[in-house]
């Protein structure tokens, strides 16, 4: 009976495990198709930071193009396995490496710091069986708060099941800056909108899914 039990949990931890490689899978192969022009920050598992453009992506490693103060480019291989993030400074993450609560937390903080209209926004899902989404979160050690049709929600985190971070597809070097450089009047300018409602594509980033082992990683960027 206990063997039919452990055989069980195992299963269901199988069946877990393959959820999530499937989700970083699709955030991973996202990166095949973002603009080859945009620049992009990379971090690694030793805390090194890295910039530059992408310049080709396979099922287990990235190739990076970094430039240096002279403009001479350089590429760069990393193994997937040693990439912990990768953003582009407009609307964050666009791939992370860990499954844990201190990436919601440190992810929630970034996008309440400045202005994020065409940022990305937050999809939580609930133990049972709810979905919510929310543009900025506020995040403890100990739940989720965000508005929802003009009323605070609450969802303590024992019964959140997971957290997905949902964002537009990477714009192409130079855009990104004069957005940046416009802030709250990039709204009256049309060109912005299709980034800004995500018009041209969604890429989505799982960030901490509660059925599987945290990865606690050390994340020395986040300080």
């Amino acid at each position: 009976m206990i063997g039919r039990i452990l055989l069980f949990v195992l299963a269901l931890q199988a069946l877990a495990l393959q959820s999530w490689a499937a989700a970083t899978d699709l955030a991973w192969n996202n990166l095949k198709h973002v603009p080859r022009s945009g620049f992009y920050h990379f971090v690694s598992r030793t805390g090194q930071r890295y910039a530059g453009n992408i310049g080709r992506v396979t099922d287990d490693r990235i190739v990076l193009i970094e430039h240096d103060t002279k403009g001479k480019k350089a590429p760069r291989e990393l193994q997937r396995t040693d990439v912990l993030e990768i953003d582009d400074g407009t609307a964050g993450l666009l791939y992370s490496g860990r499954n844990t609560w201190e990436e919601v937390t440190a992810l929630a903080g970034t996008t309440m710091l400045a202005f994020n209209v065409g940022k990305g926004i937050f999809r939580v899902a609930t133990k049972d069986g709810k979905e919510l989404s929310a543009r900025t979160i506020k995040v403890t050690g100990s739940d989720i708060s965000f508005e929802q049709q003009g009323r605070e929600e609450r969802v303590s985190r024992m019964d959140v099941a997971r957290v997905d971070y949902v964002r537009a597809v990477p714009w192409k070097e130079g855009v990104e800056f004069s957005y940046q450089e416009l802030g709250p009047l990039a709204i009256f300018n049309p060109g912005y909108w299709p980034h800004m409602l995500h018009m041209n594509g969604e890429v989505i980033v799982p960030i901490y899914d509660a059925s599987l082992p945290p990865d606690d990683a050390p994340c020395p960027y986040c300080d």
